[in-house]
């Protein structure tokens, strides 16, 4: 039984892929663009995603072009009920583009940022789709590695399906390689921060992260920052779930603190191991107690110190300033940078909201934040986040119109750090633009501009482009809420101002938006 909804397509005139009349944009992340469309020949609504126009005009290496065909690929090879189905593939007038199934449904991550509350028998349904799902995945010779809830859509009828292979890695491909860290911080496995190979078991474990949040509704590693978020998937262990829930029969704790061991050869080894300890679990069944917190072999000084900005992907452009680039994606692992804890400024607290508004800012003539003028490149108005995001448009990211003026503009000063230092800090300077440039403005989480400058402002709280940089994405945020309200994409307008009020809560119109219905 599908989930596909039957309806004619809105408007007569509508861009068209193919054979496909385009109803909407549905979204647009770092790398695509996902259209609703028609597909006249069996009358279903379909989903139709394409490379990202500002990164194929950009892409002169071809990898990102190679990066999504993987992922068509990855999806293609692929047909069950727990995983959203691809039924064609093209180019029109030279963008690849592949159809897919379209869910009529909500993301678990929505569904779990509202609040709402999942009882065990359909926690352990869902659980159990998504690892059905996996086993089939896995035995396709697919690691996902970006498993998490806005990658996992629950249909009408209460299914999960699993989506976005984007960074997905086939057994036989090697264009991301060993020393890049790719995911999203709060999901990933303690090799995925390290940066060491992955193979199927860390998508168990990021499962098992999912586990813990639909139990307890608490994520298990939560921090401030992508630094200490990954210092704790590398050194902690959660709590028991029962512990937060009183009511949670124990043996659901084996199977969590299974999932989550730091080791891989003591985690469960596939798919089908981890629904067989679920069931066993119902029926008051335990095998081992929690696992003890391991040194990992290889968490060195140097990788733990350079993790902070693991997911924040850029393009090749930043290639150009030095910044390393391997398979498209960068981290402050490749950056070097130090995490704040060891450079004595964990206790400096960076200027957000009205201490923003207050400072001007004169350098390099970004922004007088205290009049409202600015100087700076106008931001991008689409939203970063495929699965919860939508835009309609873009406008100019700078005054030549050219993405690479962003990623190549002077940086604030920072001139009372160290030299090395300096250097590090106007690198998350340009990753933070390029985030921009993207769309990515304070969602996804770990992987935005928001989060780039929080970065730099953990370490130069002084820091002025960082400052400007805060103040112009809350600007830029409330003109796209409207934006998206005035095209009548309400639902997402919401979700979008309930992520701008927690990252900006003395922000009164954003806080507005996101209490209204």
């Amino acid at each position: 039984m599908t989930d596909t909804q039957i309806y004619e397509p809105e408007t007569s005139g509508s861009k068209s892929f193919g054979k496909y009349k385009v109803v909407k944009e549905l979204g647009r992340g770092a790398m695509g663009v996902v259209y609703q469309a028609f597909d006249p020949d069996f009358e279903r609504t379909v989903a139709i995603k394409i490379l990202s126009p500002e990164l194929l005009s950009h892409d002169t290496s071809g990898e990102y072009r190679q990066r999504f065909k993987n992922e068509m690929k990855a999806a293609g090879r692929l047909s069950h009920p727990n995983v959203i189905n691809v039924y064609d593939a093209g180019e029109q007038d030279g963008v690849p583009y592949f159809v897919m199934e379209y869910v009529d449904g909500i993301e678990l991550k929505q569904a779990l940022d509202s609040g709402e509350r999942f009882e065990l028998p359909r926690t352990l349904r869902i659980m159990k789709d998504i690892l059905n799902g996996l086993k089939y995945i896995h035995e396709h010779g697919i690691t996902h590695r970006d498993l998490k809830p806005a990658n996992i859509f629950i249909t009408r009828n209460g299914s999960a399906k699993i989506t976005d292979f984007g960074i997905a890695k086939l057994e036989s491909s090697e264009l991301t390689r060993v020393g890049t860290i790719i995911g999203s911080p709060r999901y990933m496995s303690p090799e995925q921060c390290q940066g060491l190979p992955v193979d199927t078991r860390s998508d168990l474990f990021s499962a098992g992260i999912i586990f813990y949040q639909l139990l307890t509704n608490e994520h298990c590693f939560d921090a401030n920052s992508p630094t200490a978020i990954m210092q704790k998937i590398i050194h902690s262990t959660p709590e028991a779930p029962s512990v937060l829930i009183p009511t949670l029969p124990k043996p659901y704790d084996q199977v969590v603190f299974r999932a989550l061991d730091k080791y891989q050869d003591k985690r469960f080894q596939n798919a089908a191991e981890f629904i067989t300890s679920l069931d066993d679990a119902a029926a008051g069944k335990t095998k081992r107690g929690p696992s003890k917190v391991p040194k990992l072999v290889g968490a060195s000084a140097g990788v733990l110190l350079g993790a902070a900005a693991a997911v924040f992907f850029i393009p090749q452009i930043l290639e150009k300033q030095g910044v390393t680039t391997p398979s498209g994606e960068t981290s402050e692992q490749n950056l070097g940078l130090p995490s704040p804890e060891k450079l004595n400024v964990g206790e400096k607290t960076p200027k957000t909201g009205e201490q923003l508004a207050k400072t001007d800012v004169t350098n390099n003539g970004v922004a007088n934040t205290a009049t409202g003028e600015t100087g700076s490149p106008d931001e991008t108005k689409h939203q970063g986040n495929v699965a919860t995001t939508t835009s309609s448009s873009t406008e100019s990211v700078s005054s030549s119109g050219s993405p690479e003026n962003i990623a190549t503009a002077e940086v604030g000063s920072t001139s009372n750090l160290p030299p090395e230092l300096s250097a590090k800090v106007d690198k998350l300077l340009r990753v933070a633009k390029v985030h921009q440039l993207q769309g990515r403005l304070v969602t996804p989480s770990g992987s935005s501009a928001y989060d780039a400058y929080r970065i730099v402002l953990d370490i130069d709280p002084e820091n002025t482009q960082a400052i400007a940089g805060m103040e112009t994405l809350e600007r830029t945020l409330v003109d796209r809420i409207q934006e998206l309200k005035q095209n009548g994409n309400g639902d997402l307008a919401h979700n979008q101002a309930v992520a701008g009020a927690k990252v900006f809560p003395q922000n009164k119109e954003l806080v507005r938006m996101a209490a209204a219905q």
